[in-house]
């Protein structure tokens, strides 16, 4: 939400409802007053709420404010499936109050943040309401909020999400743990069963739903000395029956039996190196070559393949490698051509491994070993001969699009190939927190690469396209879902392409935060450099802050902009002086923070970055320094006031917001609006360049329009008056912000269309706009009936006698009916021909009441709408 809007000062009679559906709007709300004097708070609007079964849903910030700058508490009520017979209520009050399973809630004075990563059984419509206080009086929202299922719908069955090949590395330890998971949506619980493992291989279930489970295993000498591979199933069951099978292998690294009994000599293990097979083509048999040294003699060294499931270890067949005449370490063979004349292409799995000898009495020191260490190389082969033009690339295409790729997670494929004009994606799941860092490997000689990762929406997080010959990118993802990465590249005339390596890891929310190339910069005395341009990325850890140093001329004008994902992170931004003097402050709920000023005196100016409450995110910046007075006004100043507004007619209209001499800038304008006559104005800048936010009011300053939102442009459409008036509009920056704007100024006659007012949406009972009630009453000119019905609560706080009055012109629309209601019980209700309408209710108690407003004919019209108390 942005900063209040310019003051405006109505007579107190029409005070109360300065804030007239702004606050109401989506959410049926109420405001409980007590307190000689003390005004109640009131929430922002908060609308309502969509769960994924299964996800991590952006936390749902609530705010609100308070007329009397009172410290405020926030709490939350909530039912599960209201009116059936599985209602569940729930309410929190403070931390450690029970909350349905994965929800969670909190609190200080300033917000409220709901977040909920929903379970299969909690599928269908809930209530939730956020209760606001200053310890006098209250404000309500009840929303509602749906789960749904998410992609995973239809009785689809369970899908592994965790590696199928995992390696126990000797030389480490002597014990393997690791986990099995699957991702299964539509379902409250499913059951994991492995078969086949071998002996001493133990399972177990480590979650409620049965999703993930953990198996551990320390193979025995015997069986270390017998395979260096075993192989496994893991079957996932769901709760309809569907079923999804996985094979699992471990392959046994480092064969050093010496080592677990303790007397084998201190010896390496062979060293193996091999550049992976691209595309092959024709009819002869492919070539394997391997570099292998050690520091004792190697005895064998050779290939396993298959062109079947490589998951089916029984498929794989055994190729030697001999060693080359007069070539030191190299080794030599061939894998048989299996292609058949039809044209298909066949997919070929492969991996090498050696053994060496440092034990001349048997085998119990000796080792083995094999790459690629994880998973196994893959090549396509084409039973056609290569053709000119012909690039030849990598077994994973193909991985062009989003929709051809499949999720996988950490892990390195050294074989990769990006041919020109290629493109090349990865998908990686991966939950909220966690710390994403890919890099690829290449020789840039040979092909300039560039590396990209985007979260699930198509956002970019980070990119790398150096000269280098390593592209790394990170982040700390903001929501759970699946993350891409993109591998593009630039090649010299006649390229067929280059090959790299990729690396992905993932550190888990719960882990380190690392430090980026700015650290340490906690304060003023450590600032680092800031360059001019783009930078990053940069992290900010919790409880962390950066501080930047750059070189400044008085009268510069200096912009500095901070992108993040706010999802992921909330993180602020000032600029200030070397005396420490704030210059600018920004401090939004969006994915930019940008902070403009013009320096005061030549020397260096400091940027501070930070998170709010302690969040930690990713994040990169822009530095902009130019000489001169920077913002440059319209003609139109001075009209920073309602009484200095500039006339404004339909069309198109050139101006700026300038601030000066420490004041913020306000453009007032002065709109002359015939009777039953809407206006649509558009005020149309680059948000990056400076947030504007605009106001619409009649001359006493009732609340007519408002638009504030965090996008390039704003737009007010206001339904029109009863009689010809003036209206005012006042343009002004965002927390402070500068920048050139347009004006475009539509005036749209009531009878060729029905705009709608500050009260929409309020279309039915259940979903009425909020009118807050002064001491005697409220006025509200410019609502529009446009063929529906409009519905507003009044809350009476003291017993008291009520009387609504509704005037409109039967002559230019529809003839309006007026009804006061408490609950469904009707109080009073005016039907008949006239264009003014009365409802009475005498000795009214304290509670809420119903106005109606409708029409048994179809013709829209506008109307006024007041309300006394006595």
């Amino acid at each position: 939400m942005n900063e209040p809007y310019p003051a405006i000062t109505p007579p107190p009679a029409r005070l109360a409802l300065l804030w007239l559906l702004v606050l109401g709007g989506a959410a049926a709300g109420c405001a409980e007053s007590a307190g000689e004097g003390n005004r109640p708070p009131a929430f922002l609007t908060i609308h309502q709420q969509e769960f994924v079964i299964g996800e991590a849903h952006a936390p749902v910030i609530v705010t609100a404010t308070d007329p009397d700058g009172d410290r405020l508490r926030y709490t939350l009520r909530g039912t599960l499936w209201p009116g059936t017979a599985e209602a569940t209520s729930f309410r929190w009050d403070e931390p450690g109050d029970p909350l349905p399973p994965m929800m969670g809630f909190s609190a200080d004075i300033h917000q409220g943040v709901l977040t909920w990563a929903p379970l299969a059984n909690q599928q269908g419509t809930h209530e939730v309401t956020f209760v606001v206080s200053d310890g006098q009086a209250e404000d309500k929202e009840r929303i509602s909020v749906v789960v749904r299922p998410g992609e995973d719908v239809g009785g689809g069955a369970p899908r592994f999400t965790t590696p199928s090949s995992f390696v126990l590395q000797l030389v480490q330890t002597d014990t393997l743990t690791a986990a099995i998971a699957v991702k299964d949506d539509d379902s409250t619980r499913v059951t994991l069963v492995l078969g086949g493992q071998p002996e001493g291989l133990t399972f177990k279930t480590t979650s409620e739903d049965g999703k993930r489970g953990e198996f551990t295993w320390r193979p025995t000498p015997g069986q270390i000395a017998a395979r260096a591979i075993y192989g496994f199933s893991a079957t996932a069951t769901d709760d309809a029956g569907n079923s999804t099978v996985q094979q699992i292998r471990v392959v046994i690294r480092l064969k050093d039996g010496g080592g677990l009994q303790g007397d084998c000599p201190a010896t390496a293990v062979p060293t193996v190196e091999h550049q992976p097979l691209r595309d092959q083509y024709g009819a002869a048999p492919y070539a394997l070559t391997a570099t292998v040294t050690d520091d004792g003699e190697i005895v064998r060294v050779f290939a396993a393949f298959t062109t079947k499931d490589p998951q089916d270890l029984g498929s794989f067949q055994g190729v030697e490698l001999s060693p080359i005449p007069d070539q030191l370490g190299r080794y030599s063979g061939t894998i048989p051509n299996l292609t058949t004349t039809d044209g298909q292409d066949v997919t070929y799995y492969y991996y090498l491994c050696a053994v060496d000898d440092d034990d001349p009495a048997g085998d119990t020191c000796d080792h083995f070993w094999c790459v690629p260490e994880e998973a196994v190389y893959t090549f396509i082969a084409h039973p056609r001969e290569q053709q000119a033009g012909d690039c030849a690339d990598d077994a994973r295409e193909p991985n062009d699009s989003p929709d051809q790729v499949s999720p996988g997670g950490a892990g390195t494929l050294p074989d990769l190939w990006l041919c020109p004009d290629d493109l090349d994606l990865f998908a990686i799941e991966a939950q909220a927190g966690d710390e994403l860092v890919a890099s690829i490997l290449f020789a840039a000689a040979d092909g300039d690469l560039a590396l990209e990762l985007r979260d699930p929406a198509g956002t970019v997080l980070d990119r790398s396209a150096s000269s280098s010959d390593l592209e790394q990118v990170s982040a700390i993802l903001p929501t759970t879902g699946v993350y891409l990465l993109y591998v593009t590249g630039q090649f010299p005339p006649d390229s067929d392409g280059n090959g790299y390596s990729l690396t992905v890891d993932l550190l888990p929310a719960s882990g380190s935060c690392p430090a980026d190339a700015g650290e340490p910069n906690e304060n003023a005395g450590q600032a680092s450099p800031l360059p001019l341009g783009d930078s990053g990325p940069y992290t900010i850890c919790a409880e962390d802050r950066d501080v930047y140093r750059f070189a400044v001329n008085a009268g510069d004008t200096v912009t500095a902009t901070v992108d993040f994902v706010h999802a992921a992170g909330d993180l602020d931004a000032r600029l200030f002086t070397a005396a420490g003097e704030d210059l600018r402050v920004s401090a939004t709920s969006t994915d930019q923070e940008q902070v403009t000023a013009v320096a005061p005196t030549t020397g260096e100016l400091f940027l501070e970055v930070y998170g709010f409450r302690g969040a930690r995110s990713s994040y990169r910046l822009r530095l902009e320094v130019g000489g001169g007075e920077g913002c440059a006004g319209s003609n139109d100043e001075p009209n920073e006031t309602p009484g200095q507004a500039t006339p404004l007619s339909p069309g198109s209209h050139e101006a700026a917001i300038c601030n000066r001499g420490g004041e913020d800038d306000v453009d007032s304008y002065r709109i002359t609006l015939p009777a039953f006559t809407g206006l649509r104005v558009t005020a149309r800048f680059s948000q990056q360049q400076g947030d504007l936010d605009m106001l619409l009011t009649d001359e006493a300053g009732t609340l007519l329009g408002l638009a504030e939102s965090m996008d390039d442009d704003e737009e007010i459409s206001f339904p029109g008056l009863l009689a010809e008036a003036p209206v005012i509009l006042q343009i002004y920056g965002y927390s402070g912000a500068e920048t050139g704007y347009g004006l475009e100024l539509e005036l749209v006659p009531f009878a060729g269309q029905c705009l709608p007012d500050l009260s929409e949406p309020a279309d039915d009972q259940g979903n009425p706009s909020l009118v807050l009630l002064g001491a005697g009453g409220f006025t509200q000119p410019g609502l529009s009936w446009c063929g529906d019905e409009d519905w507003y609560a009044l809350d009476l706080t003291r017993t008291t006698d009520l009387a609504v009055g509704l005037e409109f012109d039967p002559g230019r629309g529809g003839n309006l009916l007026l009804a006061l209601l408490q609950g469904d019980r009707l109080l009073d209700q005016d039907t008949g021909r006239a264009g003014s309408k009365t409802v009475v209710g005498e000795g009214l108690p304290v509670g809420r009441y119903l106005l109606r407003v409708y029409s048994l004919e179809t013709t829209p019209n506008l109307y006024t709408l007041e309300a006394l108390l006595d």
